[in-house]
């Protein structure tokens, strides 16, 4: 296991494990402010977000070992699987109203730590794919793979939101799962709400991917001009 998750890939969780704590000591705030659990589905999601990461942390380990490719793929498709809770902490903003004892400038708070350290661990887990993919077959077909993936992101949060599936359910009801979702391909007409949310969480996680790329791009280029 050390081998697979050598230390320089622990430390790069890091910032992930602290906005982990801050999520969580803000939701343990919330609780003993109010006395109420109101919101501790964001804790279960929060470690749903984090499967991603683990995975492709794992990931990196085996591709440096050379793992066999069958245990690779494994892995990767458990990070496409799990990959649409990392953004779908988006949509719990859906819970923020008025409630009793707590303010909702704090349980904006909350919702915005628990979504932004979700959004976080789901680029971070893109970035690890595409920069495997582009060590064998090539910037384009990284990229091609990171937009399918936020396009599919958007297709989970619509499954979970409206439709109330988990990743599990793949595995759990397999039949159910594929009835419904080639229901959705074959006949796009009769299922517009599905596309509406795909197209446009899909859209605004592309916008976002290309954002933080085009930030990466360009500290890079600075940084090398300076070196100079």
């Amino acid at each position: 296991m050390r081998d697979v998750l050598p230390p320089r890939e622990l430390e790069r969780l890091v910032p992930y494990a602290l906005l982990g704590c801050w999520c969580a000591a803000m939701l343990v705030a919330r609780v003993a402010w109010s006395g109420r659990v109101s919101f501790g589905f964001l804790a279960w999601n929060l470690f749903l977000a984090a499967v991603p990461l683990a995975a492709t942390t794992v990931l990196r380990g085996l591709d440096t070992l050379r793992a066999p490719i069958l245990l690779r793929g494994l892995m990767a498709a458990l990070w496409l699987l799990f990959l649409p809770n990392a953004p779908y902490i988006l949509t719990d903003f859906i819970h923020l109203y008025p409630k009793p004892a707590v303010p909702v400038w704090f349980d904006s708070l909350l919702l915005l730590s628990f979504a932004g350290t979700g959004l976080a661990m789901a680029y971070r887990s893109l970035f690890d794919i595409e920069e495997l993919i582009a060590r064998r077959f090539g910037t384009v077909a990284a990229v091609s793979v990171s937009s399918t993936a936020l396009f599919l992101c958007g297709f989970g949060i619509y499954l979970g939101r409206f439709r109330r599936l988990n990743s599990w359910d793949v595995l759990h009801e397999p039949w159910g799962t594929f009835v419904m979702v080639a229901e959705r391909f074959l006949q796009p007409w009769e299922h517009p709400r599905t596309w509406a949310v795909t197209l446009l969480y899909g859209g605004v996680l592309l916008l976002g991917y290309a954002v933080l790329q085009s930030m990466r791009a360009t500290s890079v280029r600075d940084f090398g001009r300076s070196s100079r």
